[in-house]
């Protein structure tokens, strides 16, 4: 998890910006190659627990990336100055979550600002979820 943790940092992204439906599970079992899976109760239960155990990660992941809160936090003064650029954030954010916008198509420049403003001032993204 720490590897994927660090991997935001580099490729400007957060894995807290993933819902349930970005990691669904309908086309897994094709993937795994369990294209019969309903005649066998054995694997098809097998599949079950891969299932939950892989959406448990991926809820603990997106748990530690809103957690993330980089070294150093800014001081208020500082919040206060970027308080429209911390907005701007915080609705991409919103619509990217109601799926009016999509951030993992956004440009480069997007995503760093975001990762900038949500690492330097962590406080005003508690209310993301």
């Amino acid at each position: 998890m720490r590897e994927l943790i660090e991997m935001e940092e580099h490729h400007f992204f957060q894995w807290f910006w993933l819902k349930s439906e970005d990691w669904s599970h309908e086309h897994l079992a094709q993937l795994m190659g369990l294209n019969d899976i309903e005649q066998n109760q054995e694997k098809m239960m097998q599949l079950a627990l891969q299932y939950n155990q892989f959406d448990r990660f991926m809820q603990k992941l997106r748990r530690a990336s809103l957690d993330e809160a980089g070294p150093v936090q800014a001081d208020a003064l500082q919040m206060r100055n970027n308080k429209r650029k911390i907005a701007r954030c915080l609705k991409r954010l919103e619509r990217h979550q109601k799926g009016e916008e999509s951030l993992w198509e956004a440009n480069l420049e997007v995503r760093e600002e975001l990762l900038q403003f949500f690492r330097s001032h962590h406080g005003a993204f508690e209310t993301i979820d």
